[in-house]
């Protein structure tokens, strides 16, 4: 994938680390996807929030990024609804353990950047 100068120097870690590991993700997915290069965005959706879709492997990524406590998202960004009422949490009938504490472990995580 053919990156400009400004991409590259994020990815060099210029940036700091936090954009470096989000522009490696970017970067890593283009090449999966066969993308030529990166196109300029105003805003972005995520929709990667729950534990049982995105796993371990979500978690710790969020974790990693919102670890820096200075990270933020670049654009307006918007995130799927996450779809869970700690209130009423025994009425979904969710019964993957852990679940409860990872789902608000993401939000937050989110939420901090």
């Amino acid at each position: 994938m053919e990156l400009d100068q400004e991409q590259q120097a994020v990815l060099d870690g210029a940036a700091g680390p936090t954009p470096q590991k989000a522009m490696r993700l970017l970067v890593d997915l283009g090449h999966v996807a066969g993308a030529e290069r990166l196109i300029p965005i105003s805003s972005a959706h995520v929709a990667g929030v729950s534990p049982l879709t995105g796993g371990d492997g979500l978690r710790r990524f969020l974790a990693d990024l919102s670890a820096a406590g200075a990270a933020s998202v670049a654009v307006p960004t918007t995130l799927n609804s996450a779809g869970c009422d700690k209130q009423r949490f025994d009425a979904m009938g969710i019964t993957v353990e852990g679940f409860l504490e990872a789902q608000f472990e993401i939000i937050q995580a989110y939420s901090a950047l």
